[in-house]
């Protein structure tokens, strides 16, 4: 994908001048900081967000979070109900300091907003257990959260609403072990482990899975003392099974894959939700993703 060129080159730094200065400390840990310098990002992912230089995922992931936490508010249950004039905010300051190429310009204001509504469920839900759950109040260590705020929070998560979305996370079946950088942060690692296998003559893992099926499992595969990913549970392992299946249907015609109805859709049997591309990424709208 294109570079972004500039007229102002000594403005503009690679993600990793950025030293861990930009942090302090609060609390008993680290404090992220926002970045202040600006970075010309040479490639994005399909889902939007910056591939290269090295490290600026990581880099405008963590503004993300710095944004959901201190520019919104901790009351906004849902995405929904933050303001238009704050999202838009939140978008011009990453713009600001992030240096998007034009033609991917409209997916990358969608995966930073997106990125950071993730951040802000992820903080609520930390605020509860941290916190909440102990009887403690974090207004010492997140000077940014008003006492009012912290009540109208403990309110929330008293409610039969709180209740319900937590019963319904319980139904999870698919636990994952990506981790908070997602299924980017574990290509490179993925990568590796493929050419060591095929350089050592190893079988392929997962054989017969298509690519988006294939990561789907790797991320909620574990590694065993050899170094292999395996399926420990058996409803992971049942959904490779059925892909299997569903793999040799395709090669006998007797199963077509179109759009978002492919291998990895029929082997979990139910539908792609918008917004988002199992195997890919949470933010990943189905436009970069699927072929027409």
């Amino acid at each position: 994908m294109p570079a972004v060129e500039s007229s102002e080159p000594t403005a503009i730094t690679s993600a990793a001048t950025t030293s861990s200065a930009n942090k302090k400390r609060r609390g008993k840990r680290q404090k992220n900081k926002l970045h202040t310098a600006i970075f010309r990002v040479e490639e994005v992912y399909v889902d939007g967000a910056p591939k290269k230089p090295e490290d600026i995922t990581a880099k405008w992931r963590n503004d993300c979070g710095c944004l959901a936490r201190e520019w919104c508010k901790i009351v906004w249950k849902n995405w929904k109900d933050v303001p238009e004039a704050t999202k838009n905010e939140l978008w011009e300051h990453i713009k600001a300091h992030y240096k998007f190429s034009e033609d991917r310009l409209e997916d990358a204001k969608a995966a930073t907003l997106k990125t950071i509504g993730k951040a802000l469920r992820t903080f609520r839900t930390n605020l509860n257990t941290q916190y909440l759950q102990k009887g403690e109040s974090p207004l010492n260590d997140h000077g940014f959260i008003t006492q009012n705020e912290w009540e109208e929070f403990k309110l929330q998560h008293c409610s039969q609403e709180s209740n319900m979305f937590k019963n319904l996370n319980k139904l999870n079946k698919f636990s994952h072990t990506l981790g908070p950088g997602g299924y980017k942060a574990k290509e490179d690692e993925w990568s590796k482990k493929e050419e060591e296998d095929r350089a050592a003559g190893l079988p392929e893992q997962f054989s017969g899975a298509d690519q988006r099926t294939k990561r789907w499992l790797l991320g909620r595969a574990k590694k065993n003392p050899s170094g292999q990913y395996i399926l420990s549970d058996s409803q992971t392992s049942g959904v490779f099974e059925k892909a299997k299946e569903i793999a040799e249907l395709e090669k006998a015609g007797k199963f077509k894959p179109e759009g978002c109805n492919d291998q990895l859709t029929a082997a979990l049997g139910n539908e792609e939700h918008r917004g988002r591309t199992r195997g890919v990424s949470s933010i990943a709208p189905w436009k970069n993703t699927f072929k027409k």
